[in-house]
């Protein structure tokens, strides 16, 4: 036996030795062994690294015997122990999340958060122990329900689109839009007031705009709306530019929009003078968190596109997201003795029905009883998971750039592009 192999199932006994609450740096070995101890002196490319063992040996590895070195705090290696034998219940992680926020090991506390609300997604104070927040009966990070609602996070903060997009121009541009604000600003006011003489002249003041420079003022003021015939008029001006600038409003109407009616006619505004313009708007759309915008982006994609964004719908093909589902609630009732003797339902100070009561007291009910909440029926619960969807609109797009069909195949779209791109299979 080599003396290394010696080394390594002697380290192998003295580690399985150890207390549980030793506290150390870690060597992983390449045979998948560990060893823990203090690292002693420099740790330099090329040479043995040496430990004082937590048994008080002192061993020397050879660096082409080891996979990983790694320096751990002591609070970091309690912690490790603690998790390696904390029970998978809610209750015993919430102390050790309660531990790791008393030590301020943050990354740690977020680990065991996070495998709390494996065991209970709704368990709320985990949800705002990670900064998570609800956003329309959803719980999210709080970057994506800024995201949702159209902010972009620049610098840790929170921009609208248009701020961030003014952030990149000049200062003559910039003060070019912003002139345009209370403009806008005034005639949308005017058309969703009731004095139907001003309703007529802020139509006919917006029917005017075909100023690029007032494209962000009248995204904010007519593409936030939630009326329409406000949303409907943003696309008309928009359609009224040419060049480049209208280009990535459009596309953000063809996609994101609820309106499937504003949808159609945002994308059909498009010039195909302007399609060069639109394909990275929709590429960047087919990694989008809803599934539906991936599709929309794909479709877009079949008509704009060339052969150049064959590769990006070859990964859309099969996307994740996460969805709601529905799952029962259990409904049994737990039942629970007061010191005065008297039984209640639950946490809940109401009472048991008299009869019941009498026959738990007097023992004619041995096994207790399990009472079914009548409220209702079946109740639910929200509950998000991750969902592979295959994207069918991505599908026909690449279908028709490509003039081939494998499927779903994503291997098989793969190899059939690494040919075509060495000059194999080409017609």
């Amino acid at each position: 036996m080599s003396r290394y192999a010696i080394l390594r199932l002697a380290l192998g006994i003295a580690a399985g030795a150890l207390t549980p609450d030793v506290r150390a740096d870690v060597v992983r070995l390449n045979n998948g062994g560990e060893v823990r101890g203090l690292l002693q002196g420099d740790r330099r490319p090329g040479e043995t690294v040496e430990l004082e063992t937590l048994l008080g040996g002192r061993v020397i590895l050879a660096r082409a015997e080891i996979s990983s070195v790694s320096r751990r705090s002591p609070l970091v290696e309690e912690y490790v122990t603690r998790a390696r034998e904390v029970v998978d219940v809610i209750e015993a992680r919430w102390e050790l999340a309660e531990w790791c926020r008393e030590e301020r090991l943050t990354q740690q506390r977020e680990e065991q958060l996070e495998a709390i609300l494996l065991l209970d997604p709704e368990h709320v104070p985990s949800r705002r122990g990670l900064g998570h927040v609800q956003f329309q009966g959803e719980w999210m990070s709080k970057d994506e329900s800024m995201e949702r609602q159209g902010y972009v996070k620049h610098k840790g903060k929170y921009l609208t689109q248009q701020e961030f997009a003014l952030l990149n121009k000049t200062a003559a541009q910039r003060k070019a839009e912003l002139e345009w604000y209370p403009r806008v600003r005034l005639w949308t006011g005017w058309m969703t007031g009731r004095n139907a003489g001003r309703q007529v002249e802020g139509l006919a003041n917006l029917r005017k705009v075909d100023d690029a420079d007032a494209i962000p003022a009248l995204n904010e003021f007519l593409g936030g709306s939630e009326h329409l015939p406000l949303r409907e008029l943003l696309v008309q001006r928009l359609d009224a530019m040419s060049g480049e600038r209208p280009v990535e409003s459009l596309v953000r109407v063809s996609l994101h929009d609820p309106s499937d009616v504003i949808r159609r006619a945002a994308f059909q505004a498009l010039d195909p003078g302007q399609y060069v313009h639109a394909v990275p708007y929709y590429v960047e759309a087919l990694d989008h968190s809803a599934n539906e915008v991936v599709q929309r982006a794909g479709t877009a994609l079949g008509v704009v596109g060339d052969q150049k964004v064959v590769p990006a719908l070859i990964r859309a093909l099969i996307t994740t997201h996460r969805i709601i589902v529905q799952v029962p609630v259990n409904d049994a009732v737990s039942i629970n003795r007061s010191p005065d003797g008297r039984y209640s339902v639950g946490g809940s100070p109401s009472i048991l029905p008299p009869n019941i009561e009498i026959l738990l007291r007097t023992g004619q009910l041995p096994y207790g009883v399990n009472i079914i909440s009548p409220q209702g029926g079946q109740r639910y619960r929200n509950v998000k998971v991750k969902a592979d969807f295959r994207n069918e609109r991505v599908l026909e797009a690449l279908k028709r750039l490509a003039d081939q069909d494998f499927g779903y195949d994503q291997d098989g779209w793969q190899l059939y592009w690494a040919a075509r791109q060495t000059g194999i299979g080409r017609n």
